[in-house]
């Protein structure tokens, strides 16, 4: 029996007042309005039903609202714009993050303009998460982030919500929408222990660090065909984030992003120059390198080698004069 969550879901569209109760994943909740509101509300949402939700809502209407989360499911609440608007009696306000714990009660008193990122997950998922991001679990609760870490934050989530909408257009994969939703989960629990000024110490030592980069680089070898997140890489090799980020750095003078990116690019030369003079096409060859987005490979594998990926494997010899 096939027990995986169903293909995820996304959706964008202005949201109807008898609607309201369906913009946040996960939650079974009552709806009733108190005013007609100041206009439409709006929801981008995305849900592998069962499993997680990662809802990007503003609400114009004023509503009050009641209910629990799911059994199992815990909530993050990151507030752009709450002005008069509470949950479970928590003022919210501009860079608020709540940490809701799992079938936790919900009360909320909502005023026309609430923006927020909503994330719903398993608790486990959760726990795990918080492990391999930052090295230890917080307790649910509320901590303030500062207005830099709080943009920063809006715009990853933006960027995600943007990915799923594309990734269901393209018809990728469940693992494609776990493990972008799993970056952004990541950096919800970086944020949280940050704002309780909570942090892993690093591991300096030099045996951990050439240990830990190296098996990152091996794993990414092996899968370089693959897409592959950051927080999977952490949790393959079992550090935070910031661990991985220090031993990269150390070891290999780049950060584990660009090093895959760098490794990509160089994989690819290499087996468009061993297949020279095939039938094999460029694309064919960069897809069977994890590579996505071919108009972004082209640029970057122009600005690394001085060529286009076609010049390769039509193989142009060039002359640079002879050795002084």
């Amino acid at each position: 029996m096939d027990n995986r969550p169903p293909s995820p879901i996304y959706r964008a569209s202005f949201v109807h007042p008898d609607q309201l109760a369906s913009v946040a994943s996960e939650t079974e909740l009552k709806v009733n309005r108190l005013s007609r509101g100041s206009g439409p509300s709006f929801s981008r949402q995305t849900r592998s039903l069962g499993h997680w939700g990662l809802d990007l809502t503003e609400l114009n209407s004023r509503i009050y609202a009641d209910g629990a989360l799911q059994p199992g499911k815990m909530a993050a609440l990151l507030v752009f714009r709450g002005g008069d608007s509470r949950i479970c009696g928590i003022p919210l306000r501009e860079g608020l993050l709540v940490t809701l714990p799992p079938g936790a009660a919900l009360e909320a008193n909502i005023y026309p303009g609430l923006s927020y990122a909503g994330a719903v997950m398993d608790a486990d998922q959760w726990h795990t998460t918080q492990a391999y991001a930052t090295g230890m679990s917080c307790e649910p609760g509320v901590v303030q982030l500062s207005a830099e870490h709080t943009l920063r934050l809006r715009t990853l989530v933006s960027q995600v919500v943007s990915q799923f909408e594309t990734a269901t257009a393209q018809q990728l994969s469940e693992r494609a929408f776990e493990d972008t939703f799993n970056q952004y989960s990541a950096s919800l629990a970086e944020a949280h222990a940050l704002g309780e000024d909570r942090y892993e110490a690093i591991d300096r030592s030099v045996r951990s660090r050439l240990r830990q980069a190296h098996q990152a680089r091996d794993f990414i070898c092996a899968h370089i065909d693959e897409q592959i997140p950051i927080a999977r890489l952490c949790a393959t090799i079992g550090v935070s984030r910031r661990q991985l980020e220090y031993a990269f750095h150390d070891v290999f003078g780049v950060g584990p992003r660009e090093f895959i990116h760098m490794h990509r690019l160089n994989e690819t030369r290499r087996a468009l120059i061993a297949t020279r003079g095939s039938e094999r096409t460029v694309t064919e060859v960069a897809l069977e390198h994890g590579i996505s987005h071919l108009g972004r490979f082209a640029v970057a594998y122009r600005a690394l080698f001085g060529e286009t990926p076609r010049e390769t494997a039509r193989f142009r010899r060039r002359s640079y004069g002879p050795l002084r």
